[in-house]
């Protein structure tokens, strides 16, 4: 992972740490509305090409990718439900 949380090849942002350039302002808002509901389980981000992406932080399993933020949204309750990430592990990353 990069210095932003994000996995090798993506950018993106971690929770809190700012918008990726080139977002339009809805996909800002997407981005931080998926940061603020499942940012304690997933380092969370967007591509430049449209690839939005989510990566659980206890690190099982494969990335999560989608074309929109809705569809990542699916895709992680979808992989919360299977098995809930421990988001005490994380504490510290709330800042």
């Amino acid at each position: 992972m990069g210095s932003d949380g994000a996995p090798g090849g993506f950018h993106g942002t971690a929770a809190g740490a700012g918008s990726p350039a080139g977002l339009t302002p809805e996909d800002e808002e997407a981005l931080a509305d998926l940061e603020f509901h499942w940012g304690g389980a997933y380092v969370i981000g967007c591509k430049a090409d449209g690839t939005w992406w989510a990566g659980r932080r206890d690190r099982i399993g494969a990335l999560l990718t989608a074309d929109s933020a809705e569809e990542l949204r699916a895709e992680m309750q979808a992989d919360y439900t299977a098995k809930p990430v421990p988001r005490e592990l994380h504490a510290g990353d709330a800042g």
